[in-house]
């Protein structure tokens, strides 16, 4: 009789491929949507050159006048990467860092502003996944926020805080959190790389 974990594992391993497409899908839409936002309070930094990239320079992947988003900023960092960062629904505090040249990594912090329960890897990839929902929520340009909440809710078993879990050939996510002065702030760590 199998466990429940090999047979999670070779649902997984199964459905690599598939994952591997969304995800270069997720990439592309990602990609396009970004270079078609308007420049959203971009600061003056020093930019790196990223001709010889895989990847552009990072852009903001939310703008200014979506429901439930408030207090929206985005600016280059000077070491090539960007920080983004609004309040969604009045109620979450979110930052977005992207940066990486051939290796794309978003880290997405979420302040959640009271103390969650979130003591188990399992509690705090739920709070991740339903965040993660909401923001697929925001338009029709979002929905790539619905597979990779999907895709942590099946890899959920296996995730660890603070350590990489592979999501499907080449994809991987982190779940961590931090606990204190009364509030609860969650990472989640998207990249190419472990």
């Amino acid at each position: 009789m199998k466990t429940r974990y090999e047979t999670l594992s070779k649902r997984v391993n199964n459905r690599s491929g598939e994952y591997r497409k969304v995800f270069y899908l997720i990439g592309l839409v990602l990609t396009l949507f970004s270079s078609a936002c308007e420049s959203v309070t971009e600061e003056p930094a020093r930019q790196q050159d990223y001709s010889n990239c895989r990847y552009e320079k990072p852009e903001a992947i939310f703008y200014d006048g979506l429901p439930q988003i408030s207090d929206h900023h985005f600016k280059i960092q000077g070491n090539g990467g960007s920080e983004e960062s609004f309040v969604l629904s009045g109620m979450v505090a979110i930052n977005i860092l992207q940066y990486g040249c051939d290796f794309r990594t978003q880290e997405f912090i979420f302040d959640l502003g009271t103390t969650a329960n979130c003591e188990q890897a399992g509690d705090c990839t739920r709070e991740v996944v339903q965040i993660m929902q909401a923001l697929s929520r925001l338009g029709p340009e979002y929905h790539v926020f619905r597979e990779w909440a999907r895709a942590i809710k099946d890899i959920s078993a296996q995730i660890r805080l603070g350590r990489a879990t592979e999501v499907g050939d080449g994809f991987w996510v982190k779940v961590d959190q931090d606990r204190s002065f009364g509030h609860t702030t969650l990472k989640l760590t998207l990249s190419e790389k472990a």
